[in-house]
């Protein structure tokens, strides 16, 4: 059997397929020979290029019957920001860790791969040193950071095929945009208003070009080899000071130096998962600037693409 005979074999069920990160996922999917479907309860709309969801309910109400076919689970749903997860911290802990659970439970029954989000963010603190996997980790600093430790150590116990990716502060144009997030804000202002602020810029960031995320999300289900645990993902890292001079040296945008604001500063090292997946390579920041600066450009200042 070829390799593309192989990856047409392959079949993804993609929670949360219509979101800033899943949409992007399915485009490149588009692009591969891996067949997918999507669960998604709309929360965020559906982009306009987008498969409509095969199944349109809460992940929690999924059962056995709904994973057959499917040879891994890609969880990128759940609650996905501290601002969200502040807001409620019930609904919080009912996705990411209860929805987390039951995932866990369905794809260990059916002997399935499960691939998750989990955050960089549990490395606060971390800003002299590149945070690894086995670092021991400070105390949570907000329900958003606890609910991701508390899932992965709900992997650990459970134990099963599971994959956790920590991702960095993820950053790039998706066809279900999210201009809050700090290089996207700071390329989108740029552009619409010749204007950077930037606050606490000495913190620093491990961030993640959502082109590298999918690329290794679709590298992690095509290889063979019996991957498990967590795995850093970050393109690079960054002070907010960096990334604002860079987008103005690119643009010709002004910078404005705003009051310093409580804020994540955390650095992290990607070894684990470049020598797992060899020859991978990340975009640089210039790359995703760029591709910034031309998505901005053509007018794509709306939510919903």
């Amino acid at each position: 059997m070829s390799s593309s005979e192989q990856l047409a074999d392959l079949k993804i069920l993609i929670i949360g397929g219509h979101g800033y990160i899943g949409s992007h996922l399915c485009c490149e999917l588009d692009k591969s020979k891996i067949e997918y479907e999507i669960c998604d309860i709309g929360l965020r709309g559906k982009p306009v290029h987008s498969r409509k969801a095969l199944f349109f309910k809460d992940f929690l109400d999924l059962n056995l019957h709904d994973l057959e076919g499917f040879d891994c689970v890609v969880n990128l749903g759940g609650t996905s920001s501290v601002a969200l997860a502040t807001e409620d911290s019930f609904k919080t802990l009912r996705n990411n860790v209860l929805g987390h659970q039951h995932l866990l439970t369905l794809s260990k029954l059916s002997n399935k791969r499960y691939i998750y989000a989990s955050s960089g963010s549990v490395y606060d603190g971390s800003y002299d040193t590149e945070a690894s996997e086995s670092d021991p980790l400070a105390p949570s600093r907000n329900i958003y950071d606890f609910s991701k430790v508390t899932s992965d150590e709900l992997s650990r116990i459970n134990g099963g095929h599971w994959i956790s990716l920590r991702f960095g502060t993820v950053i790039g144009a998706s066809p279900n945009m999210r201009h809050e997030l700090v290089l996207n804000k700071m390329v989108r202002d740029a552009v619409l208003s010749n204007k950077i602020s930037v606050s606490n810029e000495n913190s620093k960031r491990a961030l993640l070009s959502i082109n590298d995320l999918s690329k290794i999300v679709i590298e992690i289900v095509k290889n063979k080899k019996e991957l498990h645990g967590i795995f850093n993902l970050a393109s690079f890292n960054s002070t907010m000071l960096e990334l604002a001079l860079d987008v103005s040296r690119l643009t010709g945008a002004e910078v404005h130096y705003d009051r310093p604001t409580s804020t994540y500063n955390f650095t992290m090292s990607t070894q684990k998962i470049m020598g797992t997946l060899p020859g991978i390579t990340f975009e640089n920041l210039n790359e995703v600037i760029s591709k910034l600066i031309d998505f901005y450009s053509l007018g794509n200042d709306y939510f919903n693409l």
